[in-house]
């Protein structure tokens, strides 16, 4: 890129974060651009900027993350978590990057790993992941792509011979909170388990499990599952703001911040 050029784009930015940040100090006008169809594709939810106005720098916060993957790939949650006074759960049923989670999580005080998948009863079930040979094709991208549904890892293009498949210890939601009662109220849920969110939804007893803010990946749900977890959600008195990727679910009183899409 000339100089010319990366001087421009950097004027842009500028530019951005200075509409932005005004546009971020009004509830009514940020509800009227999100909530438009015409501005549909020029702003989306910043997650950074909402994440941190509802959960201070240096401030208690207590979370369950399920499908941690390594802990730092494909997420900011991780540098989050580190800079505020966190207890949380981390569910990745994976052993290969369970492994990547406990090393990176080494001497966190507060923060539990569990090598486990939720599901709806306490069992084994297969994990497809993605094999050395199938990594060879998708790279990078598809470290992240392990799912309990071999279907989905197959729509990339993988052949059988690129897929490995492992039994995984499950635990029903419920479980998990009678075994860590103390965090049947958190301040944040994150679910990122491609394709199997909504399933992990509808296991919630929200009337026993209360949290204020969540955020589960849409993407990989079929457009049936993304309207029905909406629905489901709502009806628990979330509003939901979504992007491309995810849906992010507020409740009494959280904010959000806004930025420019394209």
């Amino acid at each position: 890129m000339s100089r010319k050029k990366n001087f421009l784009v950097k004027i842009k930015i500028k530019i951005h974060d200075l509409v932005f940040g005004i546009i971020n100090q009004f509830d009514f006008v940020k509800t009227f651009l999100i909530k438009n169809p015409f501005f549909v594709e020029l702003v989306s939810i910043d997650p950074k900027k909402t994440f941190d106005i509802n959960f201070p720098l240096n401030k208690d916060f207590k979370f369950i993350q399920i499908g941690g993957h390594d802990g730092i790939s494909f997420d900011f949650l991780f540098y989050k978590i580190l800079e505020r006074r966190s207890q949380g759960i981390i569910l990745e049923p994976s052993l290969k990057y369970f492994q990547e989670l406990k090393k990176n999580y080494l001497g966190r005080d507060g923060i539990i790993l569990l090598q486990k998948a939720i599901y709806s009863k306490n069992d084994k079930i297969p994990l497809f992941e993605v094999n050395e040979k199938g990594l060879f094709k998708l790279t990078q991208f598809g470290h992240g792509i392990g799912s309990v549904n071999k279907s989905h890892l197959l729509k990339y293009g993988l052949d059988e011979d690129e897929i490995d498949s492992f039994e995984v210890d499950c635990i029903t939601f419920s479980i998990l909170l009678d075994q860590f009662p103390e965090f049947s109220t958190i301040d944040y849920l994150q679910i990122d388990t491609e394709g199997f969110d909504f399933e992990i939804l509808k296991m919630i007893d929200f009337s026993r499990f209360q949290v204020n803010f969540i955020r589960y990946e849409k993407e990989n749900l079929s457009k049936s599952d993304q309207i029905e977890s909406e629905r489901l959600l709502k009806s628990f008195g979330f509003e939901i703001i979504g992007d491309k990727y995810d849906n992010y679910c507020f409740r009494n009183g959280l904010d959000f911040c806004l930025k420019y899409s394209k």
